[in-house]
């Protein structure tokens, strides 16, 4: 998956790009701009994110192929050029390769793994949400307008894949905590813009609702990384040594991320 870079004292994060090519303007954390850079290279265009909490510069490509900087506040557009300058080759590497990927239908979806064909259904009768049916999850959303009823359908998918998670990650984070003899002081599930799931200093636990699409053992892998953080905040050689005494295979699981998360999240990969 994308490299991840040691955070020192500060919280510390399994990255992975963000989720959307460009934050909304609105936002009070960043501001958006595109530019393209000026250096002796071929014209890349690109879009800038500065983040005022950021401390670092990030590169990502998204699923259309788009560039995104992210950079502190701030950061030199010289600095910014030549940021982007030094990764062409990478990013000409992640085009092509999103260029020849295929991508997830419309009408599917993975939940922990697993394909499923999505069905919306009209059912007066039945309960209103999400039912799973051998291969087929079907949404009922209890309105024959096909215009309002397609923003329901996301609304309802969207709820059970956030219970779904929750169920899943709420469960396992305390067995996986006494097993390793670490303890942490909650969890949150956010549907979060650039990681898979974060480690604050303060012992607080935050998990990418979207892993519900990653098999159980790449969401075990996620939860493994991020309590192995309570001990050593950072990535070094004796942080990796933590997570592959708990998952031996933790390099398959990323592997994973690295391979299917590019469409099960709609992103890009990452260059620190």
């Amino acid at each position: 998956p994308p490299r991840i870079a040691p955070h020192g004292s500060k919280p510390c994060a399994y990255t992975i790009p963000p989720l959307r090519q460009g934050l909304d303007s609105a936002t009070q954390y960043c501001t958006v701009r595109s530019g393209m850079f000026d250096m002796q290279a071929p014209a890349i265009p690109f879009t800038t994110i500065r983040e005022n909490r950021g401390r670092r510069l990030k590169l990502s490509v998204n699923r259309q192929g788009g560039v995104v900087v992210t950079v502190p506040p701030h950061t030199p557009q010289l600095m910014i050029n030549r940021f982007v300058n030094q990764n062409v080759e990478w990013i000409i590497k992640q085009q092509a390769t999103i260029s020849h990927a295929k991508v997830l239908p419309d009408d599917k979806i993975l939940l922990f793994g697993n394909l499923y064909q999505l069905q919306s259904i009209y059912e007066p009768k039945k309960a209103s949400g999400c039912t799973l049916r051998d291969s087929v999850l079907e949404i009922n959303t209890l309105t024959p307008d096909l215009a309002l009823s397609h923003k329901k359908v996301r609304q309802a998918l969207d709820r059970f894949l956030r219970t779904t998670a929750s169920h899943y990650i709420l469960q396992r984070v305390p067995q996986w905590a006494a097993k390793m003899e670490i303890d942490y002081t909650k969890i949150q599930l956010r549907e979060q813009r650039s990681r898979w799931g974060s480690c604050s200093s303060t012992g607080t636990l935050n998990f990418n609702w979207r892993l519900v699409h990653a098999p159980p053992a790449v969401v075990d892998y996620v939860i493994i990384h991020e309590l192995a953080h309570r001990t050593e905040m950072n990535h070094s050689a004796r942080f990796w040594r933590i997570v592959a005494n708990f998952d031996p295979a933790h390099q398959e699981h990323r592997g994973w991320l690295k391979r299917e998360g590019r469409w099960v999240f709609p992103t890009g990969g990452e260059a620190d």
